[in-house]
């Protein structure tokens, strides 16, 4: 009995190690996937998604960095409408597409701007702008913005700022400003332009975006140096700048750089898109279109690189977990079309964590597997019930987000 009793035991140990084992072969890192993070924290919130169909999608996520697969979508994706009255598919694609929010946690609202140019009555052309209730979806403001003669390119409107009562909408297109918002009245107040600065001056520069720090105290802008202004792929020219503003001289509409960068990039394929801070302010996230950069806030000197191995992958925003540890990337991603379908070709849009545990030792690296987000929704039962396309897919460009994550 005694040896049947010890041979249970022995039994059941090795039962218990060799399904530890498999848990952790399975669980705990795939080839992409650090062994330290065995153990980490599973972090939950909802997406505030950029959507150039001209809404906002909503996504409840669930990210799990010991996953094969970190980023989960838990339940179906939600569209926003930001138009005021009755939705169209075909106005909001045309005058509300958007390259995504900025949220103001404390007020529980989000601001926006549009990317086109609303035409539809000749005396009175502008850009969309506006702002809806996170918790409600209610669209609380839906106005026009003034066009500027000085910018001569069809591109508008994408990185979004704020400071305590202001919304900073940075001009993506050439030239660049900065509109100032106010957030209650929503009222524009002024229009910033960069003259003050060389680079600026010079008008060899492309697609500006912006971001205020977390303590609303400083603005960071980011611009792509080219031989030809407003025009890509840039030439020869391998420097893209960042520069650090003081956001009192510039609601004021007084540019004040506290302190400038350079770093160097593949002028054929990277410029700099939308920029996030850490949320303890140390760092600065940019997103360069076939990389991704860790900036040291202070210095501006780069700590780490990650460039896209993926041929045709584009890299549009960078946003951190609240403890900094992990960051999402929005990634554009050339897919098969469904068969029989033209082009062979399209666009989607794909959700990708990187871990940012060892940026002191100037490593930033993907961990498991991307998660489709656009195809996925373009193919849903309500899309089908009102889109165009019907079963067809259609290119997903998403560009930025903001996030309201769970505490």
């Amino acid at each position: 009995m005694k040896k049947v009793f010890k041979l249970k035991w022995i039994l059941l140990v090795c039962v218990l190690v060799v399904g530890f084992a498999g848990y952790f072969v399975f669980t705990g890192a795939d080839s992409k996937t650090p062994v330290a993070h065995a153990g980490g924290k599973v972090y939950e919130g909802t997406m505030h998604l950029s959507s150039m169909g001209g809404f906002m999608v909503l996504a409840d996520l669930k990210i799990d960095p010991l996953a094969e697969r970190p980023i989960h979508i838990t339940g179906d994706l939600k569209r926003l409408f930001i138009k005021e009255g009755p939705h169209d598919i075909t106005i909001a694609k045309k005058y509300y597409a958007n390259h995504g929010p900025i949220i103001d946690h404390e007020k529980g609202h989000a601001y926006w701007a549009a990317y086109f140019v609303d035409d539809r009555d000749p005396a009175k052309k502008g850009v969309r702008y506006g702002k809806y209730d996170i918790k409600t979806g209610k669209v609380l403001f839906d106005g026009l913005l003034p066009l500027e003669p000085r910018n001569t390119a069809p591109i508008q409107y994408c990185a979004v700022g704020q400071a305590k009562d202001k919304v900073l909408l940075v001009m993506m297109g050439f030239e660049t400003f900065i509109d100032i918002i106010d957030k209650d009245t929503m009222k524009h107040e002024r229009r910033v332009f960069l003259d003050d600065i060389p680079d600026f001056k010079a008008k060899k520069y492309l697609w500006t975006h912006g971001i205020n720090s977390p303590d609303m105290k400083e603005f960071a802008l980011v611009t792509s140096l080219t031989d030809e202004g407003g025009k890509f792929p840039r030439g020869e020219e391998t420097r893209q700048r960042i520069f650090i503003l003081d956001m009192k001289s510039l609601l004021e509409g007084k540019v004040k750089v506290l302190r400038d960068g350079t770093i160097t990039a593949d002028p054929k394929k990277s410029a700099l898109f939308r920029l996030r801070y850490t949320p303890d302010g140390k760092y600065i996230l940019l997103s360069n279109r076939d990389r991704s950069n860790v900036l040291d806030a202070k210095t501006l000197k780069e700590v780490a690189l990650k460039i896209i191995p993926e041929v045709g992958w584009e890299n549009h925003e960078f946003v951190a977990t609240p403890d900094g540890k992990y960051g999402i990337l929005t990634q554009r991603v050339p897919i098969d079309n469904l068969p029989g379908q033209e082009p062979k070709k399209v666009i989607d849009g794909w959700l990708e964590l990187v871990d940012m545990t060892k940026l002191a030792e100037g490593k930033l690296t993907t961990i498991g597997k991307p998660t489709p987000i656009c195809s996925v929704c373009h193919l849903g039962a309500e899309a089908k019930a009102v889109a165009p396309w019907k079963d067809k897919l259609v290119p997903a460009v998403t560009c930025g987000f903001d996030m309201v994550w769970k505490k």
